[in-house]
C-alpha cells in the first residue's frame, strides 16, 4: 500500500513552525508459507467437499428409501383392508348358512354361535385395517410434504422384486455403494489431512518486506528489506498434533461402528426380505384355499 505523511520538525532554538517537511512510503510486504502447506490446505478442504456431496447424495438416498417404504405400507394397508373385507363376507355367509341348519335342527346352537364371533372379529378386523391404512397413509402424505393430499387408489410399483446373493456377496456391493460408509471413510481422510497440516505448521512462515521511502526535502530515495521470523523458531506445535492425532483415531473407529451397524442392517434387512418373499408366497397358496371354502359355503 501506499500513503503520504507530514512531519512537523522543531530545532532546540527557535520556531520553525512553519518549516513542514513531507515524504513518501511506499511498503510491500509477502507472506511466504512453507512446508508446502497450501497444497495439504488444499487438500483437506477438497476432503471436505467429497465429504459434503456423500452426505447429500446419503441424505438423497435415505429420503427416498423412506418414501418408498411408506408407499409400500400404504399398498400393503389396502390389501389388508380388502381381506378383511372378503372375510367379513364369508363370515356373513357363515352366519347366514348356520342359522338355516340351526333351523333345520342340523346343528347346534353353538355353531350360531361361533359364527357370531367370527362375524364380531370380522368386523372389528375392518375397523383395525382402516386404521392401519388412514395412519399409513398420513405417514406417506408428510414424508412427501403434502399433508392435505386426500387418499387416492394406489397401485404397486410395477417392477421384479430383485434376487439378493448370500450375506458376504452383498456386504461386498454395500460397500462400494454405501454413501454412508464412503463418508465415514472420508472423514478419516479429513482427519488424516488435518494431522498431516498440524505437523507442517511447525515450520514458521516468512514475511518479507520491502520499504522504499523519498525525502522532498533533502531529494534523496531510501529502500530497506526486513525479513520476520515468528520467535520462537521451534515451534513443535503439540497441542495442535494431538488433538488432530486423536481425531484420526476417532474417525477410524466410527468408521468400524458404521461398518458394523450397516452390516447388522443387512442382515436384518435380508431377513425380512426373505421373511416376506415367503409370506407372500403362503398368500397366494391361500388364496386357492378361500375360493374353495367360498364355493363350499355357496354349495351349502
Amino acid at each position: 500500500f501506499f500513503f503520504s505523511s507530514r512531519r512537523r520538525h522543531t530545532r532546540l532554538q527557535g520556531d520553525w513552525s512553519s518549516d513542514v517537511c513531507s515524504s513518501d512510503l511506499l511498503l510491500v510486504q509477502q507472506t511466504i508459507v512453507t512446508a508446502n502447506k497450501l497444497e495439504k490446505a488444499r487438500n483437506a478442504e477438497a476432503l471436505g467437499i467429497k465429504d459434503g456431496n456423500l452426505q447429500l447424495s446419503a441424505q438423497q438416498a435415505r429420503v427416498i428409501n423412506d418414501v418408498r417404504l411408506r408407499y409400500h405400507d400404504t399398498i400393503a394397508a389396502k390389501d389388508l383392508l380388502s381381506l378383511a373385507e372378503e372375510q367379513l363376507e364369508i363370515s356373513k355367509q357363515s352366519l347366514s348358512i348356520a342359522q338355516r341348519l340351526y333351523g333345520a335342527q342340523q346343528v347346534p346352537e353353538t355353531d350360531v354361535l361361533r359364527a357370531e364371533v367370527q362375524l364380531n372379529a370380522s368386523e372389528l378386523a375392518i375397523q383395525n385395517a382402516k386404521l392401519t391404512l388412514k395412519a399409513a397413509w398420513n405417514q406417506l402424505v408428510i414424508l412427501i410434504g403434502k399433508p392435505d393430499l386426500e387418499l387416492t387408489n394406489l397401485e404397486p410399483f410395477a417392477e421384479d422384486l430383485p434376487e439378493f446373493g448370500d450375506l458376504e456377496q452383498e456386504w461386498s456391493r454395500l460397500i462400494t455403494s454405501s454413501p454412508q460408509l464412503r463418508s465415514a471413510e472420508t472423514q478419516k481422510q479429513i482427519a488424516h489431512a488435518e494431522w498431516v497440516t498440524a505437523q507442517a505448521n511447525r515450520v514458521p512462515d516468512v514475511t518479507v518486506q520491502m520499504v522504499t521511502q523519498y525525502d522532498s526535502i533533502g531529494n534523496f530515495t531510501t529502500f530497506n528489506s526486513v525479513v520476520a521470523l515468528p520467535v520462537p523458531l521451534n515451534n513443535k506445535n503439540q497441542g495442535n498434533i494431538y488433538t488432530a492425532a486423536q481425531e484420526v483415531h476417532r474417525t477410524h473407529h466410527e468408521l468400524e461402528r458404521v461398518q458394523l451397524v450397516l452390516r447388522d442392517q443387512l442382515v436384518s434387512s435380508l431377513r425380512d426380505y426373505e421373511k416376506a418373499r415367503s409370506e407372500e408366497h403362503t398368500s397366494e397358496l391361500q388364496s386357492p384355499c378361500n375360493l374353495v371354502c367360498r364355493l363350499l359355503l355357496e354349495k351349502k
